[in-house]
Protein backbone atom coordinates (compact mmCIF):
# COMPACT_ATOMS: atom_id res chain seq x y z
CA UNK A 1 0.00 0.00 0.00
CA UNK A 2 1.38 3.39 -0.99
CA UNK A 3 2.40 5.94 1.68
CA UNK A 4 -0.26 8.34 0.36
CA UNK A 5 -3.07 5.79 0.81
CA UNK A 6 -1.87 4.93 4.32
CA UNK A 7 -1.73 8.62 5.16
CA UNK A 8 -5.27 9.18 3.85
CA UNK A 9 -6.49 6.25 5.98
CA UNK A 10 -4.79 7.88 8.96
CA UNK A 11 -6.49 11.22 8.26
CA UNK A 12 -9.90 9.55 8.02
CA UNK A 13 -9.29 7.56 11.21
CA UNK A 14 -8.08 10.68 13.02
CA UNK A 15 -11.17 12.60 11.95
CA UNK A 16 -13.37 9.66 13.00
CA UNK A 17 -11.77 9.57 16.45
CA UNK A 18 -12.26 13.31 16.83
CA UNK A 19 -15.85 13.43 15.58
CA UNK A 20 -17.25 10.29 17.21
CA UNK A 21 -15.80 10.78 20.66
CA UNK A 22 -16.37 14.55 20.71
CA UNK A 23 -20.06 13.84 20.15
CA UNK A 24 -19.92 11.39 23.06
CA UNK A 25 -18.70 14.18 25.32
CA UNK A 26 -14.97 13.35 25.53
CA UNK A 27 -12.78 16.43 26.09
CA UNK A 28 -11.08 18.02 23.08
CA UNK A 29 -7.95 18.36 25.21
CA UNK A 30 -7.65 14.57 25.03
CA UNK A 31 -9.13 13.94 21.60
CA UNK A 32 -7.29 16.45 19.42
CA UNK A 33 -3.73 15.33 20.33
CA UNK A 34 -4.84 11.68 20.15
CA UNK A 35 -6.36 12.20 16.69
CA UNK A 36 -3.18 14.00 15.58
CA UNK A 37 -1.13 11.06 16.87
CA UNK A 38 -3.23 8.63 14.81
CA UNK A 39 -2.64 10.75 11.69
CA UNK A 40 1.10 10.97 12.39
CA UNK A 41 1.47 7.21 12.93
CA UNK A 42 -0.24 6.33 9.64
CA UNK A 43 1.62 9.03 7.72
CA UNK A 44 4.98 7.42 8.36
CA UNK A 45 7.00 10.46 9.37
CA UNK A 46 8.78 11.20 12.62
CA UNK A 47 6.01 10.93 15.20
CA UNK A 48 7.90 12.93 17.83
CA UNK A 49 8.50 15.76 15.36
CA UNK A 50 4.85 15.68 14.29
CA UNK A 51 3.67 16.14 17.88
CA UNK A 52 6.34 18.37 19.40
CA UNK A 53 7.01 20.52 16.34
CA UNK A 54 4.17 20.46 13.80
CA UNK A 55 1.32 20.09 16.31
CA UNK A 56 2.72 22.52 18.85
CA UNK A 57 3.69 25.09 16.20
CA UNK A 58 0.10 25.21 14.96
CA UNK A 59 -1.12 25.36 18.56
CA UNK A 60 1.29 28.14 19.56
CA UNK A 61 0.81 30.22 16.41
CA UNK A 62 -2.94 30.38 16.90
CA UNK A 63 -2.46 31.30 20.56
CA UNK A 64 0.01 34.04 19.59
CA UNK A 65 -2.18 35.44 16.81
CA UNK A 66 -5.49 35.44 18.67
CA UNK A 67 -4.82 35.66 22.42
CA UNK A 68 -5.26 39.43 22.70
CA UNK A 69 -8.41 39.41 20.57
CA UNK A 70 -9.96 36.59 22.61
CA UNK A 71 -8.93 38.17 25.93
CA UNK A 72 -10.26 41.63 25.07
CA UNK A 73 -13.48 40.18 23.62
CA UNK A 74 -14.03 38.18 26.78
CA UNK A 75 -13.27 41.16 29.05
CA UNK A 76 -15.73 43.24 27.03
CA UNK A 77 -18.39 40.54 27.43
CA UNK A 78 -17.65 40.27 31.16
CA UNK A 79 -18.07 44.04 31.66
CA UNK A 80 -21.35 43.97 29.73
CA UNK A 81 -22.54 41.08 31.87
CA UNK A 82 -21.39 42.21 35.31
CA UNK A 83 -22.56 45.80 34.82
CA UNK A 84 -26.05 44.62 33.93
CA UNK A 85 -25.93 46.16 30.44
CA UNK A 86 -26.34 42.76 28.80
CA UNK A 87 -29.36 42.05 31.01
CA UNK A 88 -30.95 45.38 30.02
CA UNK A 89 -30.53 44.54 26.32
CA UNK A 90 -31.85 41.01 26.89
CA UNK A 91 -34.90 42.26 28.79
CA UNK A 92 -35.66 44.87 26.12
CA UNK A 93 -35.48 42.15 23.48
CA UNK A 94 -37.67 39.96 25.71
CA UNK A 95 -40.19 42.79 26.04
CA UNK A 96 -40.39 43.07 22.25
CA UNK A 97 -40.77 39.31 21.93
CA UNK A 98 -43.60 39.33 24.48
CA UNK A 99 -45.59 41.66 22.24
CA UNK A 100 -45.90 38.80 19.75
CA UNK A 101 -48.69 36.20 20.07
CA UNK A 102 -47.82 33.78 22.94
CA UNK A 103 -47.34 30.77 20.67
CA UNK A 104 -44.50 32.56 18.82
CA UNK A 105 -42.70 34.13 21.78
CA UNK A 106 -40.26 31.33 22.62
CA UNK A 107 -39.37 30.84 18.95
CA UNK A 108 -38.72 34.56 18.51
CA UNK A 109 -36.61 34.58 21.67
CA UNK A 110 -34.38 31.84 20.26
CA UNK A 111 -34.20 33.47 16.83
CA UNK A 112 -33.43 36.92 18.26
CA UNK A 113 -29.88 35.93 19.24
CA UNK A 114 -29.27 34.61 15.73
CA UNK A 115 -30.61 37.87 14.32
CA UNK A 116 -28.27 39.91 16.56
CA UNK A 117 -25.38 37.68 15.46
CA UNK A 118 -26.28 38.26 11.82
CA UNK A 119 -26.37 42.03 12.31
CA UNK A 120 -22.91 42.01 13.91
CA UNK A 121 -21.31 39.74 11.31
CA UNK A 122 -22.81 41.68 8.40
CA UNK A 123 -21.44 44.74 10.18
CA UNK A 124 -17.98 43.22 9.86
CA UNK A 125 -17.37 41.99 13.39
CA UNK A 126 -15.20 38.87 13.49
CA UNK A 127 -16.95 35.63 14.49
CA UNK A 128 -14.60 35.17 17.45
CA UNK A 129 -15.62 38.61 18.75
CA UNK A 130 -19.33 37.99 18.14
CA UNK A 131 -19.54 34.88 20.28
CA UNK A 132 -18.12 36.74 23.28
CA UNK A 133 -20.15 39.91 22.72
CA UNK A 134 -23.51 38.12 22.61
CA UNK A 135 -23.17 35.28 25.09
CA UNK A 136 -24.12 37.39 28.13
CA UNK A 137 -27.17 38.79 26.34
CA UNK A 138 -28.17 35.32 25.17
CA UNK A 139 -27.74 33.84 28.64
CA UNK A 140 -30.04 36.41 30.24
CA UNK A 141 -32.61 36.10 27.45
CA UNK A 142 -32.69 32.30 27.59
CA UNK A 143 -33.05 32.39 31.38
CA UNK A 144 -35.94 34.85 31.06
CA UNK A 145 -37.86 32.43 28.81
CA UNK A 146 -36.47 29.27 30.49
CA UNK A 147 -35.17 28.04 27.13
CA UNK A 148 -32.78 25.05 26.99
CA UNK A 149 -29.32 26.61 26.89
CA UNK A 150 -28.06 24.22 24.21
CA UNK A 151 -30.46 25.97 21.80
CA UNK A 152 -28.17 29.00 22.10
CA UNK A 153 -26.03 27.29 19.47
CA UNK A 154 -28.79 27.96 16.94
CA UNK A 155 -27.41 31.52 16.96
CA UNK A 156 -24.84 30.09 14.53
CA UNK A 157 -27.47 30.62 11.83
CA UNK A 158 -26.39 34.27 11.91
CA UNK A 159 -22.66 33.67 11.71
CA UNK A 160 -21.61 30.60 9.75
CA UNK A 161 -24.05 30.52 6.86
CA UNK A 162 -25.74 33.26 4.82
CA UNK A 163 -23.94 36.23 6.41
CA UNK A 164 -20.57 34.60 5.77
CA UNK A 165 -20.97 33.33 2.22
CA UNK A 166 -24.27 34.26 0.55
CA UNK A 167 -25.24 37.89 1.09
CA UNK A 168 -23.81 39.94 -1.82
CA UNK A 169 -21.27 42.39 -0.44
CA UNK A 170 -20.83 40.74 2.95
CA UNK A 171 -17.52 41.88 4.51
CA UNK A 172 -16.66 38.35 5.69
CA UNK A 173 -13.09 37.40 4.80
CA UNK A 174 -14.40 34.36 2.91
CA UNK A 175 -16.26 36.65 0.50
CA UNK A 176 -13.16 38.77 -0.08
CA UNK A 177 -10.60 36.02 -0.80
CA UNK A 178 -11.73 35.42 -4.44
CA UNK A 179 -11.78 39.14 -5.31
CA UNK A 180 -8.07 39.52 -6.08
CA UNK A 181 -7.79 36.15 -7.84
CA UNK A 182 -10.87 36.46 -10.05
CA UNK A 183 -11.09 40.24 -10.40
CA UNK A 184 -14.66 40.16 -9.09
CA UNK A 185 -16.48 42.37 -6.60
CA UNK A 186 -17.74 41.39 -3.15
CA UNK A 187 -21.24 41.66 -4.66
CA UNK A 188 -20.52 38.94 -7.26
CA UNK A 189 -23.62 37.11 -8.57
CA UNK A 190 -26.06 39.32 -6.62
CA UNK A 191 -29.29 37.62 -7.76
CA UNK A 192 -27.94 34.15 -7.01
CA UNK A 193 -26.62 35.31 -3.64
CA UNK A 194 -29.88 36.99 -2.68
CA UNK A 195 -32.02 33.97 -3.62
CA UNK A 196 -29.65 31.69 -1.70
CA UNK A 197 -29.81 33.97 1.34
CA UNK A 198 -33.61 33.88 1.41
CA UNK A 199 -33.75 30.08 1.03
CA UNK A 200 -31.14 29.67 3.77
CA UNK A 201 -33.05 31.93 6.18
CA UNK A 202 -36.32 30.04 5.59
CA UNK A 203 -34.72 26.61 6.09
CA UNK A 204 -32.87 27.84 9.19
CA UNK A 205 -36.07 29.14 10.79
CA UNK A 206 -37.79 25.83 10.01
CA UNK A 207 -34.96 23.96 11.73
CA UNK A 208 -35.01 26.21 14.81
CA UNK A 209 -38.79 25.75 15.08
CA UNK A 210 -38.33 21.97 14.83
CA UNK A 211 -35.56 21.94 17.47
CA UNK A 212 -37.59 24.08 19.89
CA UNK A 213 -40.71 21.95 19.44
CA UNK A 214 -38.64 18.84 20.15
CA UNK A 215 -37.27 20.42 23.35
CA UNK A 216 -40.76 21.48 24.48
CA UNK A 217 -42.06 17.94 24.00
CA UNK A 218 -39.22 16.72 26.23
CA UNK A 219 -40.07 19.41 28.79
CA UNK A 220 -36.51 20.79 28.68
CA UNK A 221 -35.49 23.91 30.60
CA UNK A 222 -32.54 26.32 30.80
CA UNK A 223 -30.89 23.86 33.16
CA UNK A 224 -29.04 21.51 33.11
CA UNK A 225 -27.16 22.54 29.93
CA UNK A 226 -27.05 26.12 31.23
CA UNK A 227 -25.54 25.20 34.60
CA UNK A 228 -21.94 26.06 33.69
CA UNK A 229 -22.73 29.41 32.05
CA UNK A 230 -25.04 30.27 34.96
CA UNK A 231 -22.34 29.50 37.52
CA UNK A 232 -19.79 31.72 35.75
CA UNK A 233 -21.96 34.88 35.78
CA UNK A 234 -22.49 37.33 37.37
CA UNK A 235 -19.28 37.98 39.29
CA UNK A 236 -19.16 36.75 42.85
CA UNK A 237 -20.90 39.23 45.15
CA UNK A 238 -22.46 41.17 42.27
CA UNK A 239 -26.02 42.43 42.52
CA UNK A 240 -28.60 40.56 40.44
CA UNK A 241 -30.94 43.56 40.22
CA UNK A 242 -31.56 45.07 36.80
CA UNK A 243 -29.76 48.43 36.60
CA UNK A 244 -31.57 51.51 35.37
CA UNK A 245 -29.53 52.05 32.21
CA UNK A 246 -31.00 53.44 29.02
CA UNK A 247 -31.06 50.88 26.20
CA UNK A 248 -29.22 53.21 23.82
CA UNK A 249 -26.43 53.65 26.38
CA UNK A 250 -26.17 49.85 26.66
CA UNK A 251 -25.72 49.62 22.90
CA UNK A 252 -23.05 52.34 22.64
CA UNK A 253 -20.02 50.07 23.35
CA UNK A 254 -21.09 47.64 20.59
CA UNK A 255 -21.75 50.55 18.25
CA UNK A 256 -18.30 51.93 19.11
CA UNK A 257 -16.81 48.55 18.21
CA UNK A 258 -18.60 48.56 14.85
CA UNK A 259 -17.44 52.10 14.08
CA UNK A 260 -13.86 51.39 15.14
CA UNK A 261 -13.69 48.26 12.98
CA UNK A 262 -15.59 49.37 9.90
CA UNK A 263 -15.65 53.15 9.97
CA UNK A 264 -12.14 53.85 11.21
CA UNK A 265 -10.73 50.55 9.88
CA UNK A 266 -8.80 49.95 13.10
CA UNK A 267 -7.06 46.69 13.88
CA UNK A 268 -9.43 44.29 15.70
CA UNK A 269 -7.35 44.40 18.89
CA UNK A 270 -7.28 48.22 18.91
CA UNK A 271 -11.02 48.34 18.19
CA UNK A 272 -11.69 46.02 21.13
CA UNK A 273 -9.56 48.21 23.41
CA UNK A 274 -11.74 51.15 22.35
CA UNK A 275 -14.90 49.14 23.11
CA UNK A 276 -13.60 48.08 26.54
CA UNK A 277 -12.66 51.68 27.44
CA UNK A 278 -16.07 52.96 26.31
CA UNK A 279 -17.80 50.24 28.33
CA UNK A 280 -15.76 51.09 31.43
CA UNK A 281 -16.53 54.80 31.09
CA UNK A 282 -20.25 54.17 30.67
CA UNK A 283 -20.69 51.33 33.14
CA UNK A 284 -17.92 51.88 35.70
CA UNK A 285 -20.39 53.25 38.24
CA UNK A 286 -22.72 50.30 37.66
CA UNK A 287 -19.86 47.89 38.27
CA UNK A 288 -19.14 49.62 41.58
CA UNK A 289 -22.82 49.71 42.50
CA UNK A 290 -23.03 45.98 41.73
CA UNK A 291 -20.04 45.40 44.06
CA UNK A 292 -17.92 44.03 41.22
CA UNK A 293 -14.18 43.84 41.84
CA UNK A 294 -12.75 45.24 38.59
CA UNK A 295 -9.53 43.23 38.91
CA UNK A 296 -11.52 40.03 39.33
CA UNK A 297 -13.76 41.02 36.42
CA UNK A 298 -10.72 41.32 34.13
CA UNK A 299 -9.15 38.14 35.52
CA UNK A 300 -12.34 36.14 34.98
CA UNK A 301 -12.64 37.52 31.46
CA UNK A 302 -9.09 36.46 30.63
CA UNK A 303 -9.62 33.07 32.25
CA UNK A 304 -12.73 32.48 30.13
CA UNK A 305 -10.80 33.53 27.03
CA UNK A 306 -7.94 31.15 27.78
CA UNK A 307 -10.27 28.19 28.28
CA UNK A 308 -12.00 28.93 24.98
CA UNK A 309 -8.72 29.57 23.18
CA UNK A 310 -7.25 26.28 24.40
CA UNK A 311 -10.24 24.46 22.91
CA UNK A 312 -9.48 26.08 19.57
CA UNK A 313 -5.69 25.67 19.73
CA UNK A 314 -5.82 21.91 20.27
CA UNK A 315 -7.99 21.64 17.14
CA UNK A 316 -5.70 23.92 15.11
CA UNK A 317 -2.74 21.75 16.13
CA UNK A 318 -4.56 18.71 14.75
CA UNK A 319 -5.17 20.57 11.50
CA UNK A 320 -1.47 21.45 11.27
CA UNK A 321 -0.50 17.78 11.51
CA UNK A 322 -3.08 16.81 8.87
CA UNK A 323 -1.94 19.51 6.44
CA UNK A 324 1.69 18.37 6.74
CA UNK A 325 1.00 14.81 5.53
CA UNK A 326 1.36 13.15 2.15
CA UNK A 327 -2.29 12.11 2.37
CA UNK A 328 -3.43 15.71 2.62
CA UNK A 329 -1.34 16.65 -0.42
CA UNK A 330 -2.78 13.69 -2.35
CA UNK A 331 -6.36 14.65 -1.44
CA UNK A 332 -5.83 18.24 -2.54
CA UNK A 333 -4.18 17.13 -5.79
CA UNK A 334 -7.07 14.78 -6.59
CA UNK A 335 -9.73 17.46 -6.27
CA UNK A 336 -9.25 18.70 -9.84
CA UNK A 337 -10.08 15.19 -11.13
CA UNK A 338 -13.66 15.15 -9.84
CA UNK A 339 -16.10 14.08 -12.61
CA UNK A 340 -19.37 15.78 -13.54
CA UNK A 341 -20.50 19.26 -14.67
CA UNK A 342 -17.92 21.97 -13.86
CA UNK A 343 -20.12 23.82 -11.38
CA UNK A 344 -20.72 20.66 -9.34
CA UNK A 345 -17.01 19.81 -9.51
CA UNK A 346 -16.38 23.20 -7.92
CA UNK A 347 -19.03 22.57 -5.25
CA UNK A 348 -17.55 19.19 -4.29
CA UNK A 349 -13.89 20.24 -4.48
CA UNK A 350 -14.21 23.27 -2.19
CA UNK A 351 -16.39 21.36 0.28
CA UNK A 352 -13.87 18.53 0.53
CA UNK A 353 -11.06 21.04 1.04
CA UNK A 354 -13.11 22.75 3.78
CA UNK A 355 -13.84 19.44 5.48
CA UNK A 356 -10.25 18.27 5.54
CA UNK A 357 -8.85 21.66 6.56
CA UNK A 358 -11.68 22.45 9.00
CA UNK A 359 -11.68 26.00 7.68
CA UNK A 360 -13.67 27.93 5.07
CA UNK A 361 -10.82 30.41 4.55
CA UNK A 362 -8.27 27.63 4.04
CA UNK A 363 -10.61 25.90 1.58
CA UNK A 364 -10.93 29.09 -0.46
CA UNK A 365 -7.18 29.64 -0.39
CA UNK A 366 -6.75 26.14 -1.79
CA UNK A 367 -9.63 26.52 -4.24
CA UNK A 368 -8.52 29.83 -5.69
CA UNK A 369 -4.93 28.62 -6.06
CA UNK A 370 -5.70 25.21 -7.56
CA UNK A 371 -9.02 25.52 -9.37
CA UNK A 372 -9.74 29.10 -10.47
CA UNK A 373 -7.91 28.94 -13.81
CA UNK A 374 -9.31 25.49 -14.55
CA UNK A 375 -12.94 26.51 -14.10
CA UNK A 376 -12.45 29.78 -15.97
CA UNK A 377 -11.08 27.75 -18.88
CA UNK A 378 -14.13 25.47 -18.68
CA UNK A 379 -16.40 28.45 -19.32
CA UNK A 380 -17.71 29.36 -15.87
CA UNK A 381 -18.02 33.10 -15.31
CA UNK A 382 -15.80 34.68 -12.63
CA UNK A 383 -18.88 35.83 -10.70
CA UNK A 384 -20.34 32.32 -10.59
CA UNK A 385 -16.99 30.82 -9.54
CA UNK A 386 -16.76 33.47 -6.82
CA UNK A 387 -20.22 32.92 -5.36
CA UNK A 388 -20.35 29.12 -5.64
CA UNK A 389 -16.84 28.63 -4.25
CA UNK A 390 -17.52 30.98 -1.31
CA UNK A 391 -20.84 29.27 -0.56
CA UNK A 392 -19.23 25.83 -0.87
CA UNK A 393 -16.56 26.79 1.65
CA UNK A 394 -19.32 27.26 4.25
CA UNK A 395 -20.45 23.63 4.26
CA UNK A 396 -18.05 21.01 5.60
CA UNK A 397 -15.97 23.71 7.30
CA UNK A 398 -18.20 23.35 10.39
CA UNK A 399 -17.48 19.72 11.24
CA UNK A 400 -16.54 19.01 14.89
CA UNK A 401 -12.83 19.69 14.25
CA UNK A 402 -13.53 23.25 13.07
CA UNK A 403 -11.85 25.94 15.18
CA UNK A 404 -14.89 28.20 14.84
CA UNK A 405 -17.18 25.46 16.15
CA UNK A 406 -14.86 24.76 19.07
CA UNK A 407 -14.71 28.48 19.88
CA UNK A 408 -18.49 28.98 19.85
CA UNK A 409 -19.11 25.92 22.02
CA UNK A 410 -16.33 26.93 24.39
CA UNK A 411 -17.69 30.44 24.93
CA UNK A 412 -21.18 29.05 25.55
CA UNK A 413 -19.65 26.48 27.93
CA UNK A 414 -21.31 23.63 26.08
CA UNK A 415 -19.82 20.32 24.96
CA UNK A 416 -20.01 18.97 21.43
CA UNK A 417 -22.47 16.39 22.74
CA UNK A 418 -24.77 19.12 24.07
CA UNK A 419 -24.67 21.73 21.34
CA UNK A 420 -22.95 20.59 18.15
CA UNK A 421 -26.02 19.12 16.43
CA UNK A 422 -27.51 22.59 15.96
CA UNK A 423 -24.27 23.80 14.35
CA UNK A 424 -24.23 20.75 12.10
CA UNK A 425 -27.71 21.42 10.73
CA UNK A 426 -27.46 25.21 10.49
CA UNK A 427 -23.85 25.57 9.33
CA UNK A 428 -23.29 22.35 7.37
CA UNK A 429 -26.43 20.59 6.15
CA UNK A 430 -28.56 23.63 5.26
CA UNK A 431 -25.73 25.62 3.59
CA UNK A 432 -24.83 22.55 1.50
CA UNK A 433 -28.46 22.09 0.43
CA UNK A 434 -28.71 25.77 -0.48
CA UNK A 435 -25.41 25.67 -2.39
CA UNK A 436 -26.57 22.62 -4.35
CA UNK A 437 -29.74 24.54 -5.28
CA UNK A 438 -27.58 27.54 -6.24
CA UNK A 439 -25.52 25.30 -8.53
CA UNK A 440 -28.70 24.24 -10.34
CA UNK A 441 -29.87 27.86 -10.63
CA UNK A 442 -26.45 28.99 -11.86
CA UNK A 443 -26.43 26.26 -14.51
CA UNK A 444 -29.79 27.70 -15.68
CA UNK A 445 -28.22 31.13 -16.10
CA UNK A 446 -29.14 32.80 -12.80
CA UNK A 447 -26.38 35.17 -11.75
Amino acid sequence: MSPEILSIIGILLGLAVLVIFALKGVSLYVLAPLAALVVAIFSGGNILTAMTDTYMTGFANFMKNYFLMFALSSIFAKIMGDSGAAKVIALKVAALVKKAPPKYQRLLAVLSVGIMTAVLTVGGINLYCCVFVLVSIGKDLFEEFDLPWHLYMTSSLGSGSFTMTMIPGTPAIQNLIPVDVLGTQATAAPVLGTISTLICIVLSVVYVKYALTKCDKRNEHFLPTGSRIQASSPAEGASTEVPKINLLVCLIPSIALLIALNGLKLNAVVALVVAVIVALILFGKNLLDNKVNLSNCFAEGIKNAIMTLLNVCVIVGFGSVVSSTAGYTAIMASLDKIPGPPIFQLFIAVNVAAGVAGSASAALGIGMTMFADKFLAMGLSPDIIHRISVMSSGGLDSLPHSSGTASALGVAQLTHKEGYMHVFWLNTVIPMIVTAIACVLASMGVC
